[in-house]
This record gives C-alpha cells, structure tokens and sequence, in this order.
C-alpha cells in the first residue's frame, strides 16, 4: 500500500484495550508524542504506566487493527458534559495511526466506525489538538469538528539556573 492511495474496502478491525496491550500503546503514544511536537518529556515505560493508570479509571481504548497489523489506537472517556450533566460527551484524549498508514482513509474510517459502535449517538465529541499540529487539525475539521476554545500558554520557566526568567517593569 502505497502513501495516500485509498483504503477503499480495507477492513478497519477494532479491538478493546486491556493492560496486556499498554506497552504498545505507550510506544505509539510516543510516535504521537513526537510527531506532534508536545512537551511531554514521559519515557516510554513512564507512558505505559500511565496508561495502565487509565485504563484502570475510566479511559477506554481501542486498538484499530488492519490485515492483522496494529496501526493505530483511539483513548477516550465518556463523562458527562461540564454544563448539561444529564447530557454525555466523549472526550478523545488521544488518536493516532502510523506514519506509513496516514493519508489512505485509514484514520477516518476508523473514526467513523469508532463513534457508529462505542460513542453515544448523542453524545458531543471533544480532542484537543496541539498548535504545534496542523496536519491533526486538518484531519479533525474534515471529519466535521470545529474550533471551540483555544489554549494560550506564557512559559515562565527556562533560564539555565531553573529560576523563572526576569520580568519587564
């Protein structure tokens, strides 16, 4: 399969997470990690005991599965809306699919199955996207998403002695 040539009637397989599965969900977190440019500074051991963590409260995930092969994987939680309780949303803290396999349809495919057989059909979907991330970005807002919010940050820290840097008067 070559980079950007369609799925077309490619089976998208998806499969439940269990703690079994935490290694290689840390290690794709960390292709994710990189490929968005984060600051997160976790380790790849770091990152699977995390994910053992949520798993173990509350966070689903799911492995998207093609010919057999691991491509990708969803992480989410179902909770209620901050506003509306009585009302669910589903917050993706993270999607990812490998580098070789983007930009076939895989990703979107999955997606959609993702939310017809494990997301509350009313339920409001949430994801985060890194500034540092354009292609995500693109890749949400084809698949209907829109800007709710943005997320500024002011980094304070980063002189050589850990001190905060001197502020103009």
């Amino acid at each position: 399969m070559k980079r950007g040539e369609p799925v077309k009637t490619l089976a998208v397989v998806l499969r439940r997470a269990s703690a079994h599965d935490c290694d290689q969900l840390a290690s794709m977190n960390l292709e994710l990690i990189r490929d968005e440019g984060s600051r997160n500074p976790m380790t790849q051991i770091e990152l699977s005991e995390r994910m053992r963590r949520w798993l173990k409260n509350g966070w689903d995930a799911l492995l998207i599965v093609v010919n057999k092969a691991v491509v990708g994987y969803i992480l989410y939680q179902i909770r209620p809306d901050e506003y509306y309780p009585e009302q669910r949303d589903v917050y993706v803290r993270q999607y990812f699919i490998k580098r070789p396999f983007r930009s076939k349809g895989i990703g979107q495919k999955a997606f959609q199955q993702i939310q017809a057989d494990y997301f509350p059909p009313d339920a409001a979907l949430v994801v985060d996207v890194l500034a540092t991330n354009p292609g995500a970005r693109r890749f949400w807002e084809k698949l209907g998403f829109a800007s709710y919010a943005e997320n500024l940050r002011l980094e304070k820290r980063g002189s050589s002695d850990g001190s905060h840097p001197p502020t103009a008067d």
